[in-house]
């Protein structure tokens, strides 16, 4: 199950902080490779293991993954596979 394109949402009072929403205005969990965090300062920014912006909220068109259980597993975004 292919989520793109999707909104990413956040929020850092709220766990987990970051969440996909889907065409239909579905939540659904987003599952991160190793070593990726969010940061909100002062918008949702998605940082890769080495610190770099990956994704920023708003809407993503450019994720590599597969889906379950209500949840996206990513292994690629912006043209870089993880």
């Amino acid at each position: 199950m292919l989520h793109t394109p999707f909104t990413l949402a956040g929020d850092p009072t709220k766990s987990p902080p970051v969440w996909g929403i889907d065409a239909a205005a579905r939540s659904f969990a987003i599952v991160w490779p190793a070593g990726f965090r969010a940061r909100f300062s002062p918008g949702l920014e998605v940082l890769d293991p080495g610190g770099s912006v990956v994704a920023r909220g708003g809407v993503i068109s450019d994720a590599g993954g597969a889906g379950g259980d209500n949840s996206f597993y990513i292994c690629g975004i912006a043209g870089k596979t993880y």
